[in-house]
């Protein structure tokens, strides 16, 4: 079972892996593969990467740690602000609404 602690063990995170690092790292044909998507497409996707309960396992690691949380408005530039210099339907003041956790750098060392 996965152990949800403060000190999450590398084992932890390397149980949410299908495909270790290191066995990607060295596969030269995937990555030969990713970098060619990357060029051509502007994007490269890893089909198959993570377990199929990773996402619900990281979710209850980072839900146990010390997280920051927003939920607040901004345009694609990540400004508050909307921008009178421009029409009112410009993309600049098109607001969303964001909704973000995140662990900060004085956290990382308790939880990994």
């Amino acid at each position: 079972s996965f152990a949800v602690t403060n000190a999450a063990s590398i084992n932890d995170i390397e149980n949410l892996f299908e495909i270790s690092i290191n066995e990607l790292l060295n596969n030269d044909e995937a990555l030969q593969s990713y970098a060619t998507q990357l060029e051509t497409e502007g994007y490269f996707k890893i089909e198959g990467v993570l377990k199929n309960d990773a996402a619900q396992k990281l979710s209850s690691l980072m839900g146990s740690s010390t997280i920051s949380r927003t939920d607040i408005w901004r345009n694609p530039w990540q400004s508050p602000n909307i921008n009178p210099d421009y029409p009112e339907d410009h993309p600049i003041n098109t607001m969303t609404q964001a909704k973000v956790g995140f662990v900060g750098r004085t956290d990382l060392e308790q939880i990994f």
